[in-house]
């Protein structure tokens, strides 16, 4: 039994947890602890009322003058550890909240030591602050107040990570040119986040829309003047980039599996095709790089590391994930098969504009002068969409297809700018046969 017993001890020593486990739960963790229903923290009154009173009966029985300093001493221990951890979902207004940003936040930034952490953390900051004006105006509570603080305290994390940045900068500036693209990706991420939750708001009728709308404006401001700022990196950085890239892919892929079981098949596939999308611009880079056209490639790496950094954010965070589609954090790369039903679609569209002011043309009273100015943009347009479905229907060049298709756009602007010279009305044009019969089921 002692060798078995050694033997045990020496496997589990073996075991531990992977760095991205840790991350993963970490991130998890905070996620739902931050701006998650506070009422799902606390347990139900049934379950505090015999709480309490097992404690009362045990204080009342068993405790003697040692033993209540003992018990003393862990409930002490039990308040350290668990008002902290309950003031991480706090927001402004609530008696915790000054525990949540004067103590949490600054025990956790006393606790960065790099550069490139400070940085992260302010940005984190800006991100909780964001959080939280979400949170207030859900419940209708962000007054002209507190929406005015809390866009100043997030307005000053910038300010400090911004600080951060150009001391980094004087160090590392390729590591700075990566803090920079991770922080530009989180204000572009908060401000989807809250252009979603302001076209929700304004549907429902929720208290707290124009709140939200200058929220968002004031987040727009602080990511233009980050882009504004972005400095020029040297060749090197695009090593630190392809490194960094990789780090983060991999991540990504062991989150989006360690999901797997709480996604659903469509989850899935869309966060499966990003990935793939992300590994397609990081091959791009490359070439463009083995070309001699570094900075071609490392503006490619740049745009793969804020995408997966949105992505990860995405599958991490419980509320993004809730109000946010995908496809406007991460648009999908279109494939051929992709810009082909687009082209045919926006063909359609402005098919049916042709055949719209023909009709309207046909019956015009209009001076001879207008209706021939009227018909020649008619014929050319109809000339670029013959283009368009050539090009389709034979294979052709899709970007050949795609110019035609954005030269009958211009045309169509062009056409129905000048449609109300046409005096007659759409309603009042003849209709022939051929129009109103249904068109034959495409095979």
């Amino acid at each position: 039994m002692g060798m078995l017993e050694k033997k045990l001890k020496s496997e589990l020593g073996k075991i531990h947890m992977r760095a991205s486990e840790r991350i993963f739960l970490r991130e998890r963790l905070l996620a739902y602890m931050e701006y998650h229903d506070r009422k799902n923290f606390h347990a139900s009154s049934a379950i505090q009322d015999r709480v309490v009173g097992f404690f009362a009966d045990f204080y009342a029985s068993y405790l003697n003058t040692s033993q209540a300093r003992g018990a003393f001493g862990v409930v002490a221990l039990l308040v350290v550890v668990s008002i902290p951890f309950s003031a991480e979902s706090s927001v402004p207004g609530d008696v915790l909240y000054p525990v949540k940003v004067r103590v949490n936040e600054e025990v956790r930034s006393g606790l960065t030591f790099s550069p490139y952490e400070k940085v992260a953390w302010e940005a984190k900051r800006a991100e909780r602050r964001i959080g939280e004006a979400r949170v207030l105006a859900k419940e209708g509570r962000l007054t002209n107040e507190v929406e005015a603080e809390l866009t100043e305290t997030m307005k000053g994390h910038v300010a400090d990570a911004q600080k951060e940045m150009a001391v980094l900068r004087e160090s590392d500036a390729d590591g700075a040119a990566i803090a920079q693209v991770a922080m530009e990706s989180a204000l572009e991420l908060q401000t989807a986040v809250l252009d979603t939750d302001i076209s929700t708001q304004a549907s429902s009728s929720v208290p707290g829309e124009s709140h939200m709308a200058t929220l968002a404006l004031a987040v727009r401001d602080v990511h233009a003047s980050l882009v504004v700022s972005e400095p020029e990196v040297s060749v090197s950085a695009y090593d630190r980039f392809t490194l960094k890239v990789a780090e983060s892919m991999k991540y990504a892929k062991e989150l989006e599996s360690s999901l797997l079981p709480t996604l659903t098949e469509g989850e899935s596939f869309e966060i499966n095709r990003r990935l793939s999308d992300i590994e397609n611009t990081v091959s791009a880079a490359h070439t463009l790089h083995a070309s001699s056209t570094t900075q071609g490639g490392l503006r490619d790496l740049k745009a793969a590391f804020s995408d997966i950094q949105k992505l990860i954010a995405f599958m991490s965070d419980i509320e993004v994930r809730r109000s946010v589609a995908i496809e406007k954090l991460v648009p999908k790369q279109l494939t051929d098969e992709d810009r082909k039903e687009i082209l045919w679609a926006a063909h359609a569209e402005l098919l049916g504009t042709v055949e719209l002011v023909s009709l309207r043309l046909a019956s015009s009273t209009a001076e001879q002068g207008v209706r021939d100015v009227q018909s020649t943009t008619i014929a050319q347009l109809q000339e670029q969409l013959d283009i368009v479905s050539r090009q389709l229907e034979e294979g052709g060049s899709l970007n050949e297809a795609e110019f035609a298709l954005n030269a009958a756009r211009v045309l169509s602007h062009t056409l129905l700018g000048s449609v109300d010279q046409i005096d007659a009305p759409v309603d009042e044009a003849p209709v022939s046969e051929e129009a109103t019969s249904t068109p034959p089921q495409a095979l």
